[in-house]
């Protein structure tokens, strides 16, 4: 079972930093473990340019496997479900901004356009397992 949606603002934090919850389980399934790890690091590890910041990709894996250890399987899947994550976040946002939400600013309409370049991006230079 995964929480499918580990951007920050799902998360809730003591005044010292430590993490003590995950909220927003709507996204909640039945998948990969590493598809959590893959959304969390698509969500949390990009600049506003789309750039991957290495040394917070390094630390939410080392995170996560202090915890459970990720199978090389796991980890050779990581950046493809990057891009499905990103494509996913992608389509949720234009859709519920430009078809269910019509009368979104120009801003929230536009907002899907950092995962379909966050896409290309992967596409083009899918970060290397380690």
């Amino acid at each position: 079972f995964i929480h499918g949606d580990g951007f920050l603002d799902n998360t809730l934090y003591t005044p010292g930093g430590e993490l003590v919850a995950l909220v927003d389980w709507e996204d909640s399934c039945v998948a990969p473990y590493a598809l959590d790890v893959a959304v969390c690091v698509s969500a949390t590890c990009f600049t506003a340019e789309n750039e991957l910041m290495v040394p917070r990709c390094k630390a939410v894996l080392q995170g996560y496997q202090e915890v459970r250890k990720l199978s090389s399987q796991e980890l050779d899947a990581i950046p493809e479900f990057m891009w499905a994550a990103a494509l996913a976040c992608g389509f949720y946002r234009w859709r519920e901004f430009n078809l269910t939400r019509p009368d979104s600013s120009d801003d929230m309409k536009a907002s899907y356009k950092i995962m379909m370049t966050r896409c290309q991006a992967l596409e083009r230079s899918p970060p290397q397992a380690e």
